[in-house]
């Protein structure tokens, strides 16, 4: 990447009102339905030691452009560590000037560094865009049924445990 004035960084409390803007922003594009980020819950949520994902900020001439947060992740099927990558997102004014691979490669370094052999993510079908970039870093997509328990349906599931 040749721009020199890229800057990759872990978020400051300071700079939890653009990541809140960040978030909501790769929501919208994303076209979910929820839009909840705060200052304060990234605050709470992606900035600090007591964080509950780590995160990454990109930076370019001091501005947010980028962030990508992740946590750990443990592939069975190789008994292999690796890292899971929740949020990926360049604003559409930075896209194209290798943001997003560099926000991918601190976090590989970063997992690398401690001790895992993988990163994985998921992309939404019509994002080809996205999707065109992966593949141009040599990941590997394969079809994957997602799911997820929120709301209602998880608060019922946990009522039922026999813990």
């Amino acid at each position: 990447m040749s721009n020199e004035a890229l800057r990759i960084r872990r978020p400051e409390a300071r700079d939890a009102e653009s990541l809140a803007a960040l978030v909501n922003a790769l929501n919208s594009e994303l076209r979910e339905p929820v839009q909840e980020m705060t200052a304060a819950s990234a605050r709470a949520d992606l900035v600090g030691d007591n964080a509950w994902l780590e995160t990454l900020l990109a930076e370019e001439g001091g501005a947010a452009v980028g962030y990508a947060t992740f946590h750990p992740a443990y592939e069975s099927t190789f008994a292999a560590r690796g890292f899971y990558v929740p949020d990926l997102f360049v604003t559409k004014a930075a896209r194209g000037r290798g943001i997003a691979r560099a926000l991918l490669a601190a976090v590989a370094v970063n997992a690398r560094e401690r001790g895992a052999i993988f990163l994985w993510w998921i992309s939404k079908p019509w994002n080809e865009r996205a999707r065109a970039m992966y593949r141009s870093i040599g990941a590997i997509e394969e079809p994957v049924c997602a799911h997820a328990l929120f709301g209602a349906p998880f608060e019922r599931l946990a009522d039922r445990a026999h813990v």
